[in-house]
């Protein structure tokens, strides 16, 4: 999960442009199930699922060399991020 406050002078445009390139992006990683983008303004979620911790970990540090990180980078101000397994609420 990844939360982020986009720059003041962003629009939402682009940052939904660069969030369907990593969309687009994570289909071509082995182990990833879903990605989903929340949101309004300028403050949004991202929730990625993957099929194991292993799978996140390789996406995630192949992710960061990517031109699309870098348009994020130029997009959003600041994020969180969580990673983990689901938590289990039975």
């Amino acid at each position: 999960m990844i939360a982020s406050e986009l720059h003041t002078d962003a629009d939402v445009p682009e940052f939904l442009a660069a969030s369907r390139e990593f969309r687009d992006w994570l289909r071509d990683r082995s182990g990833f199930i879903g990605y989903e983008v929340v949101g309004a303004g300028r403050r949004w979620a991202d929730c990625i699922e993957w099929r194991d911790f292993e799978s996140a970990l390789a996406g995630n540090t192949a992710f960061a060399g990517t031109e699309i990180a870098a348009r994020f980078a130029r997009v959003v101000q600041r994020h969180l991020a969580a990673m983990g397994p689901a938590a289990d609420l039975a």
